[in-house]
């Protein structure tokens, strides 16, 4: 690999990085909404890809396609959203670093259940409850009559979905290096003896 080529692939990871940093930090609906679409538009592309591509091309979007859609299946999908994503150690950096590095709040208090997430919640206001419809909720149950709705941050639903790129790079590059090593041991068929 040449020098060019090096710097190139160095001057991308740095960019890379730094449109990541900018997004964690100024992160707020419009910058979800251009990585939500961006992400899903990349999926549908690379699916047509993997299936127009000759096959020996094949291997590394593949690896990328099923690691991210995995990784955000896992940590945000239905069901795995409450039960597996609050376990994941990249959900627990990315609520530290919202909390700590940028200063959010989180929501909860002292002695409360493990938090759930769902689409609305039924909330006691004192005069009455009402529905209250919040697309990326987490109801913190604190006494029977009363649920708090608090909405997540949306430095951390960035860095859910930037880890879900970064899934797709290193499926990609596994599955290349699973396939390289597969070809480099796979034995030359025997020859039929005459």
């Amino acid at each position: 690999m040449s020098i060019n080529r090096r710097l190139l692939y160095l001057a991308i990871g740095v960019g890379c990085f730094a449109v990541a940093t900018a997004s964690l930090r100024y992160a707020n609906t419009w910058v979800v909404s251009v990585i939500v679409t961006l992400s899903i538009g990349c999926w549908l592309t690379g699916l047509l890809w993997a299936i127009y591509t000759p096959k020996d091309r094949r291997v590394s979007i593949l690896g990328a396609l099923v690691c991210s859609f995995l990784y955000f299946l896992l940590s945000g999908g239905p069901w795995f959203r409450d039960h597996v994503g609050p376990w994941l150690l990249t959900t627990r950096a990315l609520v530290a670093m919202d909390t700590y590095v940028l200063g959010h709040e989180q929501p909860g208090a002292v002695n409360q259940p493990v938090p759930m997430s769902v689409p609305w919640a039924y909330t006691n206001s004192g005069r009455g409850g009402y529905i209250t419809m919040a697309p990326t909720a987490t109801i913190w149950p604190t006494q029977p009559s009363q649920i708090v709705v608090s909405p997540i941050s949306a430095s951390v639903v960035v860095g859910q979905w930037l880890f879900a790129w970064c899934a797709a790079a290193l499926g990609g590059w596994a599955a290349v290096w699973i396939a390289r090593r597969s070809a480099r041991n796979e034995t030359p068929p025997r020859e039929a003896a005459l």
